[in-house]
């Protein structure tokens, strides 16, 4: 198993960020269908260090579950996530959190991807995983908490508006 643990910081304080991030997690839940939700998963290919120009991308679509985990805690809201290809095929399934957690400044929080896969195909899996695997892997989370920080800031911002 490889572990990912990835965290960005948004502007939204943690009291508005929970409901904002279930908002959203709602909306792709109504997108999708009776297997879960659609989650389209993007990996900039100028991000991999591989001297690719900037522009080109991977992306995949995966079906994702999502489960808020029933926490008494003050200062951290956590979401259960897993996710499997849409199709199959020969791609990780993933399953771990995503984290809010508060932060020392009022308007800001954090989120937080933690979470682990398994490589598929054995030994030569792993080996990829060594080589390119696990950049993938952190890119591609490292994209998905951008997008979770843009649509907790643009909701923040529009529930500032009203």
């Amino acid at each position: 198993m490889t572990r990912i643990h990835e965290r960005m910081y948004a502007r939204c304080p943690f009291g508005k960020a929970p409901s904002f991030l279930e908002l959203y997690l709602d909306e792709l839940s109504r997108r999708g269908g009776a297997d879960g939700s659609v989650l389209r998963l993007q990996v900039p290919l100028a991000e991999l260090g591989l001297g690719i120009p900037g522009g080109a991308e991977l992306s995949r679509d995966v079906i994702a579950h999502f489960a808020p985990v029933n926490d008494d805690g003050f200062e951290s809201q956590q979401t259960a996530v897993d996710w499997a290809s849409d199709g199959g095929g020969p791609f990780p399934k993933f399953a771990g959190f995503i984290v809010i957690e508060s932060d020392e400044d009022y308007g800001t929080c954090s989120l937080v991807l933690d979470g682990a896969y398994a490589p598929p195909f054995g030994p030569v899996g792993a080996a990829f995983d060594a080589v390119l695997g696990r950049r993938i892997a952190t890119v591609t989370a490292r994209h998905l908490l951008r997008a979770l920080r843009q649509k907790l800031e643009d909701a923040f911002v529009a529930s500032q508006q009203t």
